[in-house]
């Protein structure tokens, strides 16, 4: 008696150790992108909105929106910058940047 429970018995066997395929996670009845739990409805609407023109009061709030990223990213590389100086000119106080001078042992 032998126990092979590491082998699935209803897939084809595999040569050169190649691993067994997997099976897409949506069918091709369900083309709508999320898993079978969600309701179809609902991505329907979503399409349907994403496909409309922006109203001005839209087109003003993603105008704000991409003003406050690209706002964001200046001030994290000016930051950054700020930081990188501070943190060059401590250690080049404290002598931490050039290498100590080689020590030779006398025999």
């Amino acid at each position: 008696m032998s126990n092979n429970n590491n082998h699935n018995h209803n897939s084809p066997p595999h040569q050169n150790g190649s691993r067994p395929s997997m099976q897409p996670p949506f069918t091709e009845e369900n083309d709508s992108g999320f898993p079978s739990g969600s309701p179809q409805g609902e991505s329907e609407d979503f399409t349907e909105k994403s496909s409309q023109p922006l109203s001005p009061q839209g087109q003003e709030n993603l105008r704000m929106l991409r003003r406050f990223y690209i706002s964001l990213i200046v001030t994290g590389v000016v930051l950054g910058g700020f930081l990188t100086w501070g943190l060059v000119a401590v250690m080049n106080e404290w002598e931490l940047i050039n290498p100590p001078p080689e020590q030779h042992l006398n025999n």
